[in-house]
Parts: C-alpha cells; sequence; structure tokens
C-alpha cells in the first residue's frame, strides 16, 4: 500500500551512517540517510521518481559553572535534498540551522528551575524562536511535581514545502485538505 494514493510496488535501496562521540563534555554526532525507492504500478498517472538524502550534524557542549547549575550549549546543522518527479522544482533542497541551549539550576534537593531557548533557521522559513522554562518539584523519588511554560516552532517538512501535483494526477484524496491539517 502507498498510504491514500493507492496501491503500488516499492523496492529500491537504502543507506544509513551515524557517527556518535564524546570528548570530556563535548558529544558530537552525525549521521547521513539516503534512499532511492523505486515505485512501480502506482495508482496515480506516472510512477513517482524519488532519491533522497539527509546529513545532520549536532555538537553540543556541557558546562557546570556554579554549584548546582548545568548549562548545555550547541547546534545543528541539517540539509535534506529530494530529486523527484513530484517536487516543483524537480531537485528540492532544504537546509536547517539550530542554536540551542538549556540551563538547570539546583535550588535544593527537590526544587529546581530548567530554561532552554532554541533558535532555527529554514531555508524556506526563515528565524523561529521556541523558548522553554520549568520548576521542578521532587517530594519525593516516586513523585514529581512540573510546572512548564514555552512555545514552540516546527519547520515543514521538505514534502510540506515542495510537493506539487497536477491535475492530471486523480489523486483519490484532497492533497490540499491533507497539508492544512499539518
Amino acid at each position: 500500500s502507498a498510504g491514500p494514493g493507492g496501491t503500488a510496488v516499492i523496492d529500491g535501496t537504502t543507506g544509513f551512517v551515524r557517527v556518535e562521540g564524546r570528548v570530556n563534555k563535548t558529544h558530537f554526532q552525525a549521521f547521513w540517510n539516503r534512499g532511492r525507492p523505486e515505485v512501480r504500478d502506482f495508482s496515480i498517472r506516472e510512477d513517482p521518481v524519488v532519491q533522497s538524502s539527509i546529513l545532520q550534524a549536532t555538537v553540543e557542549q556541557s558546562l557546570s559553572p556554579f554549584a548546582g547549575n548545568n548549562l548545555v550549549f550547541g547546534t545543528t546543522l541539517r540539509r535534506s535534498s529530494v530529486r523527484s518527479n513530484f517536487y516543483s522544482p524537480r531537485v528540492a533542497r532544504q537546509n536547517l540551522w539550530a542554536l540551542f541551549f538549556e540551563d538547570a539550576w539546583k535550588f535544593t534537593e527537590n526544587l529546581s528551575l530548567v530554561t532552554s531557548a532554541r533558535w532555527d533557521r529554514q531555508s524556506t522559513t526563515g528565524w523561529g524562536f521556541s523558548p522553554r522554562s520549568s520548576l521542578v518539584f521532587s517530594p519525593s523519588v516516586q513523585h514529581v511535581f512540573r510546572l512548564s511554560a514555552g512555545t514552540s516552532f516546527r519547520n515543514p517538512a521538505l514534502t510540506e514545502s515542495f510537493i506539487a501535483f497536477s491535475k492530471g494526477y486523480n489523486l483519490p484524496f484532497n492533497l490540499e485538505a491533507v497539508l492544512r491539517v499539518r
């Protein structure tokens, strides 16, 4: 099944590589994911051609500048690309840069404050800012109470930014309604 598009035969190749490491209080990880599915006998007028590649790297640093304080900050880069006859343009690229931090203060054995923020820069939407703060009270090992406030920003996926169907595809669902729900 190819979801709401009907049925299809899906073959192809995928690859995934992940590297992760830590040097003192610096943590880094990277991955690369590549896919070349072959879709045949799709219910839509022509079989889709899709080749995708995602590369992501993250570096973060931990510090304890004061007693009872832990600070983590870092950055992420994510580069995505898709080559497909279902995208306009045929090759779609998306770059995401992010800067983030989290600062945790432990005032007593039972009370702590956690604040964090993330700045995202996405090639199709610009800057997004997501702050968050939590007051955590744990009167015992079995109980934790958290009072939190924050806001967030979700970057649109590559599909949401670039997919383009012409009227000749005769989809068995309303694509605009599906994308609007997200």
